[in-house]
């Protein structure tokens, strides 16, 4: 919870709708995940980041809740921003140009409910590590893995981009996997670019090293360009498009 110092006023409050008793207790345990718990154990909260390579937790002076990997990444993978007109979550790596949001909030205050009834209301699919670097995820649930042919393998922790050749090879080097059905993690939270055409959305990626693959809405003309795959989320309308990277 984070107070003006000025006029004492709350900014931010979580778990208002669940409040934990005494004895609760707020962990950030080995596995990089942050929990809030009942005295009997019961998880009112949790960040959803194991397997991230999460190794610290921190409040910064700027208001800012920060979970760090354990590379040089100073701002963490994951964050939460209190902006003026919404409360966001951010996910960065090193490949990323900026922070991805995945998440945002409009009301004046934040509630955190128990794990059931708050993602009833929003998928765990949404969190950008949810199925790992690369995995298909659909009601809350880890469903497959992208194959070379479009389709979706069985899902494991082991599920591993396409590994391209060095940036800057001979042209041609790598082709698109489409997928229909499929939506980035940041689909829902940022408009991305367009209207544009596919062909022009390809294109960008395809100029950009860093770019691993691009996500396209065909009836509304948007494109988002993943530097980071992640948790791709199973959606029922077809005309969402994936196109990843992978090697001819």
């Amino acid at each position: 919870m984070q107070r003006s110092e000025a006029t004492r006023r709350f900014v931010w409050e979580a778990n208002r709708g669940n409040p934990v008793g005494e004895n609760a207790t707020f962990s950030f345990g080995s596995d990089g995940n942050l929990v809030l718990a009942h005295q009997n154990g019961t998880v009112a909260w949790e960040s959803g980041t194991k397997r991230n390579a999460v190794v610290r937790f921190e409040m910064l002076q700027t208001g800012n809740m920060v979970l760090y990997d354990a590379g040089a990444n100073e701002n963490g993978p994951y964050s939460l921003v209190l902006e003026p007109s919404r409360i966001a979550l951010y996910y960065t790596t090193e490949n990323t140009p900026k922070p991805y949001p995945y998440f945002t909030f409009f009301d004046n205050t934040v509630t955190f409910f128990s794990e059931d009834d708050w993602w009833a209301v929003e998928t765990k699919c949404q969190l950008p590590g949810r199925c790992g670097e690369f995995g298909v995820c659909r009601n809350s649930q880890c469903v497959g893995c992208p194959s070379a042919s479009g389709g979706l393998l069985g899902w494991s922790e082991d599920c591993r981009a396409p590994e391209l050749g060095a940036c800057g090879g001979k042209k041609g080097g790598f082709r698109y996997v489409e997928m229909a059905g499929i939506d980035h993690f940041t689909a829902k939270y940022s408009r991305g670019d367009g209207p544009v055409t596919k062909e022009s959305c390809a294109g960008k990626c395809g100029k950009d090293c860093k770019c691993k693959g691009y996500f396209y809405h065909t009836v509304s003309r948007r494109c988002w360009i993943a530097y980071e795959l992640g948790t791709m989320i199973r959606v029922d309308n077809s005309t969402h498009l994936a196109y990843i990277k992978a090697p001819l």
